[in-house]
């Protein structure tokens, strides 16, 4: 994995600090199907769907309002919904939004969500979890 990062260009010292993820968190999100990458112009592109779910009570919003990674380092989360979750392949929005009440909100399980399917939404930037690996989010 680091090979094709830096084969493509992508500075790599800055994963696995900070607020970045590690290059083997990359390469276990491709391997979990959580995310792709392809080239595109020539460039080194990840490919990732995510489900966004919004929680309500009494007419507010839960956000999340951090991420804390296994090595205790925590990065803020700035998300347009409460939370989100990538869609692995094969996987349909409503399989993330019950990995996310098993996984992240378990006292939700008991209640129904309504699912919408992906619209035509992408979203692209550089993920603060891969510095310098540009990144195109359905939602």
């Amino acid at each position: 994995m680091h090979g094709l990062l830096v084969r493509y260009g992508i500075p790599t010292e800055q994963y696995g600090k900070g607020k970045a993820k590690t290059i083997e968190q990359l390469f276990e999100e491709v391997r979990k199907r959580e995310c792709t990458l392809v080239t595109e112009n020539g460039r080194l592109l990840r490919l990732t769907e995510v489900a966004c779910l919004f929680v309500y009570q009494g007419g507010n919003v839960l956000a999340e309002d951090k991420q804390v990674f296994p090595d205790g380092r925590e990065r803020r989360r700035t998300l347009d919904a409460s939370v989100g979750e990538k869609i692995k392949a094969g996987d349909s929005p409503c399989d993330a939004v019950k990995e996310i009440t098993r996984d992240e909100l378990p006292t939700l399980q008991s209640y129904t969500a309504a699912v919408e399917e992906l619209n035509d939404r992408v979203d692209r930037n550089e993920s603060p979890s891969y510095p310098g690996l540009p990144t195109a989010y359905r939602k």
